[in-house]
């Protein structure tokens, strides 16, 4: 496990050089790897650690229970002064509610967000497996368009990388922010310096997630508005 932990840490601080590593190891311009069992390998040309793509989510999946927890302890901290705070919106609040106050409204939304935050929490492994399948689906497609050689070890080598990300989550304040940002410099990573994919099909397979993502919510808003 230790062995597992030393690469994810190693490929979140450094994506564009173990990915350029990876290439030249896919490539055949390293001495092919040994794994051990403890998820780190030994070359001849230097040590190279690798990344699964299991390990990767299992080790993400624990900061996005840090980031569940603290965000429950900080709910708890703050609940009362939160309460005071909205004060000033309870005119607001009655509006939309139907003339049910902020006290009456504010343990719903904190027991709305622990739910959500938990359920999250508990099924990130099967998310996160599914979200790996969307972009190895993706990715496999412009590799087989743009005449790449490449193998499934490759794919889960920039694949596994994007789960580092997670890192950056419990980060007060700015953790979705910088797990998002993250996520896309390792996929740039990984695009660039382990397929070297040109800035089209770079934009092609960033931008394909999003348009999915949006053909989902249309999908779901027109699913609601036909049932109701």
């Amino acid at each position: 496990m230790r062995g597992y932990i030393k690469s994810y840490l190693l490929f979140a601080a450094h994506p564009f050089k173990y990915q350029s590593y990876l290439r030249k190891i896919r490539l055949g311009d390293l001495p092919r790897r040994e794994e051990k069992l403890d998820g780190e390998c030994e070359c001849e040309y230097e040590n190279v650690p690798t990344l699964h793509l299991g390990p990767a989510i299992a080790i993400a999946w624990i900061f996005v229970i840090l980031k569940s927890l603290l965000i429950i302890i900080f709910l708890n901290i703050s609940y009362e002064g939160f309460v005071r705070e909205l004060g000033s919106f309870e005119e607001l609040i009655l509006i939309f509610k139907g003339g049910a106050s902020e006290k009456e409204i504010m343990p719903i939304v904190a027991f709305s967000i622990v739910f959500f935050r938990a359920v999250y929490a508990i099924f990130f492994p099967v998310i996160a497996f599914i979200h790996a399948l969307i972009m190895e689906a993706i990715i496999s497609f412009m590799v087989r368009l743009s005449g790449i050689h490449e193998n499934v070890r490759s794919r889960d080598d920039v694949i596994a990388n994007l789960f580092c990300s997670y890192l950056f989550c419990p980060i007060p304040v700015i953790g979705n922010l910088a797990q998002k940002i993250a996520f896309f410099v390792y996929l740039y990573a990984g695009l660039k310096n382990n397929y070297k994919f040109s800035l089209a099909y770079m934009f092609v397979v960033i931008c394909i997630p999003f348009f999915l993502l949006l053909a989902f919510f249309t999908l779901a808003v027109i699913f609601f508005k036909l049932i109701m």
